[in-house]
């Protein structure tokens, strides 16, 4: 997800920085807790969420997360 995240930044050329954080780290635990999310891997973008899952998840569902 990070990567596809990251590439749709570049392509876009989207003045965005991105953080990844270890899904074990107080930092990640809380945001899960705050947004509800029990699936990982997800990304946060200002309130907007994504839940990875590669059956699924297209490059709407990327552009739509930040928008």
């Amino acid at each position: 997800l990070f990567c596809l995240i990251e590439d749709y930044i570049k392509q876009k050329k989207l003045d965005v920085k991105i953080e990844k954080v270890q899904s074990i780290s107080d930092e990640a635990i809380d945001l899960a807790v705050e947004f509800n999310i029990n699936t990982i891997p997800f990304a946060i973008f200002n309130k907007n969420m994504l839940i990875f899952d590669k059956k699924t998840t297209n490059r709407s569902d990327i552009e739509d997360f930040f928008t």
